[in-house]
Order: structure tokens, then sequence, then C-alpha cells
């Protein structure tokens, strides 16, 4: 599932991962859970040098996931539990 946030998938693959996650709530929460940990990796820098350039050109083109980005970020800088 990481490799759809990376934009690794061919895009019939992104749309029936697109569709399963609207018809089903566990495929959705997954999702939820692999971008909040893959935002975690980006942020502590635990990603190849490939997948940090897939992500900040295909996650972080959208102004939703910068948002979320930025919203992980500060959390890490406000509260020291979040950036270990």
């Amino acid at each position: 599932m990481i490799d759809y946030f990376l934009g690794k998938l061919s895009a019939e693959r992104e749309q029936q991962i697109e569709k399963q996650f609207f018809d089903n709530d566990q495929l959705f929460d997954c999702l939820q859970a692999v971008k909040e940990e893959l935002i975690d990796c980006y942020l502590h820098e635990q990603l190849s040098a490939e997948d940090r350039q897939l992500f900040e050109k295909n996650f972080l083109g959208s102004p939703a996931h910068r948002q979320q980005v930025q919203f992980a970020r500060s959390l890490m800088q406000t509260i020291p539990a979040f950036s270990k």
C-alpha cells in the first residue's frame, strides 16, 4: 500500500485500490494507517533516497497531503514524544 502513496502503481491498479477503499471501511482505515506511517518515516528520514523522491514528487503534490505532513511536523516539534 505504500507503493500506492508513492505513485509506484499503474493507473489501473490505483483505480482498483481506490474503488476498493471506497467500498471497504477496513481497507480505508488500513490505508489511513499506512499513510500516517509513511509520513512518520518521511519526517524521521527513514525512507530510501528513491522513496523520499517519490514521496516528495507524488505524495506532496496534494495540498491535503502537504497539510497532513506539516501538521505532523508541527506536532513533532511541539510534543517531544512524537519525535521519537
